[in-house]
């Protein structure tokens, strides 16, 4: 995240603690920098958070969340598509070896 305010706000370095507007950012770059984290970490952050979250370690957490989120949800999917395609005495034998 730092990378990319830095690249997108001309700067060598920030800090966790730099809030983005008070670098130089304006509402055009916040778009900028939602779409490069959706492109380079692959989280879809609403423009919102980042007017909410205008620390470099605020948004950090946000995108953390956003990310264990997502995840989260692909895993219940995945799981939940597996057990649709047991019979019924499939789920019997895995309810069977948990209790076992």
């Amino acid at each position: 995240i730092a990378e990319i305010w830095q690249d997108l706000l001309g700067l060598e370095r920030v800090g966790r603690h730099d809030h983005f507007f008070e670098l130089g950012g304006h509402s055009l770059l916040a778009v900028q920098v939602a779409s490069r984290l959706r492109q380079q970490l692959d989280v879809n952050i609403p423009l919102a958070d980042l007017f909410k979250s205008p620390q470099l370690i605020a948004l950090a957490r946000t995108v953390l969340v956003a990310s264990v989120e997502r995840y989260s949800q692909e895993d219940v999917a995945m799981h939940s598509d597996e057990l649709d395609g047991l019979s019924e005495e499939e789920l019997r034998a895995l309810l069977e070896e948990e209790d076992g």
